[in-house]
């Protein structure tokens, strides 16, 4: 996972953490890297955040947080019979 990138969302320890599955991981760690460890052709912002205000605004919406829509995921995966 790259660590010194500021960006939402960074799901890849909670994806570990939520997995109903843990026992069968082949990732069992995920250890920080820097951008620079990885070659890449194109330049990256360290700070990535896509801002939804405008959007909001013009809709009258307010989206809801990684977090929350990560955990829905979940649930909804475990509660369909889709598991997995």
């Amino acid at each position: 996972m790259v660590d010194d990138q500021i960006n939402k969302p960074t799901w890849a320890h909670k994806i570990l953490e939520f997995d109903p599955h843990r026992e069968e991981q082949v990732c069992k760690e995920i250890l920080p890297a820097l951008t620079s460890d990885f070659a890449a052709t194109a330049q990256r912002p360290l700070f990535s955040a896509l801002d939804c205000s405008l959007f909001e605004y013009t809709f009258n919406l307010k989206l809801p947080g990684w977090q929350m829509l990560f955990a829905r995921q979940f649930y909804d995966l475990n509660n369909t019979g889709l598991g997995i």
